[in-house]
């Protein structure tokens, strides 16, 4: 067999003494014989000896010659076949299998054909395509996966998993390949995505729509598409399946059947993709362990619009505020900007007001000639002098003496120090950051900081917001800890547990990043098995407190239990960002009760999306 690994569906051949070949089956037509214009070529053959067809979601077997001699699994075929799993087909000394996925570790072929005509069949064909997705690390093999299982359950010709970026759709997956990866119509994804709900279209109704270059080229008979949306209402893509002029269109239950997997599969998806994020960004991390800087995560969505905008402030010398609690991480964002500055090659230098004593902090960063005071017998250089053409981040600025606020006015407006003790002026060259815990317009009316000082260095601020409100990041940055400390004290394999997990992600985490590090390197060090479980963690959670309807009770009753269930499916919509289909789920109902109570209760879905 050769060494690429098999896309399944797949037909693996194999000659008597022979090494076997794998085919993947992903064309509508698949050609067998021993001419090479043939797909499979196989030597002895008839010219054109038969063929496999791709159909409603199936492949069929069909010979093409009448004198051709073909046996599925020990019958002569005559006229055409449905193949199913594990199916052997034997010619002119060549034995061919059929396999629509990997064989597990007790399968031999052949094996007796399951048709996907009960309840219980269909949903154990399911199952076993999840299993399958959820063992695999490559997002591109859990796409495929997917499509393949709904084009062969709901019985379509083509599907496609379709993805828009920047306004333009295009294809993640596609199944067969000759579907091709522009064979989907606009007009039927832009009304899914209009009513956020799967749509059925029949022939009268694409006819109805402007007119599609693929759905004429294809003579597309019927569409079914659905948007995919994660719990938190983020668009994952659609999915879009059609089948042809001369087969049935789809029907409602055909939809209905659909929509009991849509959700499933959205989740398989957000998941696959945070995954394959979270990994990507852990590597990033670990390849940049011990360059001077980390590089910064990016999961939540405002961090990553924070990240954004410091990435194109870093190619100026705009002076840049960082405000943020303690232990969110203003430090890795300063080195994040200088390592993508055109001082990169410079130093970096932080400093942090609030732990050096005010009769120190003046020498530490303007230095002294020798003989400035008692015990100066050598001369000193500062920091403001030894950063060079470097980046200079004045951490907890908002600790600084006023006497010194004065001194650093100044070194910003000349661009130059003078040492303690000393009389000459030495220029001085450094891009200065600064970042603070506290709220610096407070301090200017409460004239503990000067208000000169702070419009100087306020001119760009960059807000770093609590981890508290990065829920997404919680579980990655506890994972590159996790593996850091690990490596660090030679263990291998430590993971973090379910509850752990659970309880991180309720957790508050009044002390933010610095916090979170702390407590995973003690779970590391104090945890007993490779499972890191909450007692590891040692969080000290508060109970939740019950969500109870807010608003008057007086009045008659239905008036008051409408305006509670207003205010709850509201809530609902808020948390997932209009997502009618999770809100449903999180409310316990049935998605037309939930949709028929927004008509009834004139809640505008619009405002939460």
């Amino acid at each position: 067999m050769n060494d690429s690994p098999i896309k399944y569906p797949a037909l693996l051949s194999q000659r008597v003494g022979e090494d076997e070949r794998a085919y993947a089956l992903h064309s509508r037509v698949t050609s067998i014989g021993s001419l090479e214009e043939n797909e499979v070529c196989l030597e002895g053959a008839e010219p054109h000896h038969l063929c496999i067809l791709y159909n409603m979601g199936v492949h069929h077997i069909k010979k093409l010659s009448p004198k051709a001699l073909v046996k599925v699994n020990g019958k002569e075929l005559k006229g055409e076949v449905r193949l199913t799993h594990q199916d052997k087909v034997t010619l002119e000394g060549w034995s061919l299998s059929y396999l629509e996925k990997p064989l597990g570790k007790d399968e031999d072929l052949p094996k007796s054909k399951v048709l996907l005509n009960s309840p219980v069949q269909f949903y154990q064909e399911i199952l076993q395509a999840f299993k399958q997705v959820m063992m695999e690390d490559s997002l591109d093999k859990v796409f495929q996966k997917l499509i393949i299982t709904v084009a062969r359950v709901i019985k379509c010709d083509g599907v496609n998993l379709v993805q828009e970026k920047m306004g333009l759709l295009d294809s993640l997956a596609v199944f067969p390949e000759t579907a091709s990866g522009k064979r989907f119509s606009r007009s039927a994804i832009e009304a899914a995505k209009e009513m956020d709900q799967t749509v059925l279209l029949t022939k009268v109704n694409l006819d109805s729509l402007p007119l599609s270059e693929s759905v004429m080229f294809n003579d597309i008979q019927s569409v079914l598409c659905s948007p995919l949306l994660s719990e938190g209402g983020e668009a994952l893509g659609f999915l879009y399946m059609d089948r042809l002029s001369g087969h049935p269109s789809f029907t409602e239950k055909d939809r209905e059947l659909f929509d009991s997997l849509r959700d499933v599969f959205s989740i398989l998806i957000f998941n696959a993709k945070q995954k394959e994020q979270q990994k990507d960004t852990i590597k990033t991390l670990q390849s940049n362990k011990g360059k001077g800087f980390s590089q910064p995560l990016c999961e939540d969505e405002g961090m990553r619009l924070l990240y954004v905008e410091a990435k194109k402030l870093a190619s100026t010398e705009i002076s840049i505020l960082i405000n943020g609690e303690t232990g969110t991480g203003k430090e890795v964002l300063s080195k994040y900007i200088h390592s993508i500055s055109p001082r990169k090659e410079e130093k970096f230098i932080a400093v942090n007001c609030g732990a050096i004593s005010e009769t120190l902090i003046e020498n530490e960063l303007f230095g002294h000639e020798k003989g400035a005071f008692t015990g100066a017998d050598q001369q000193k250089i500062g920091i403001l002098e030894s950063v060079g053409a470097g980046t200079l981040l004045l951490d907890e600025v908002g600790e600084l003496p006023l006497e010194l606020q004065v001194k650093l006015l100044r070194v910003l407006q000349e661009g130059e120090i003078r040492r303690v003790g000393g009389t000459e002026l030495i220029k001085v060259n450094f891009r200065l950051l600064s970042a603070t815990n506290r709220n610096l317009e407070d301090e200017v009316e409460k004239g503990r900081f000067r208000s000169d000082l702070f419009y100087r260095l306020n001119v760009v601020v960059l807000t770093l917001p609590p981890l508290r409100e990065r829920k997404k990041d919680v579980i990655v940055l506890s994972k590159y800890f996790i593996n850091s400390y690990s490596a660090q004290y030679g263990l291998t394999g430590k993971v973090l547990g379910k509850q752990a997990e659970k309880q991180m992600l309720s957790y508050a985490w009044p002390g933010n990043i610095r916090e979170l590090e702390n407590k995973i390197h003690k779970a590391v060090i104090v945890g007993t098995s490779q499972t890191i479980k909450p007692e590891d963690i040692g969080l000290q959670l508060d109970a939740p407190s019950p969500v109870l309807y807010s608003g008057d009770a007086s009045g008659n009753l239905k008036a008051v239990r409408e305006a509670a269930e207003k205010q709850c499916i509201e809530n609902g919509l808020e948390e997932y960002s209009g997502n009618i289909s999770f809100t449903a789920k999180q409310l316990e109902v049935d998605r037309k009760v939930l949709t028929r109570l927004i008509e009834k209760l004139g809640i505008d879905v619009k405002k939460y999306r």
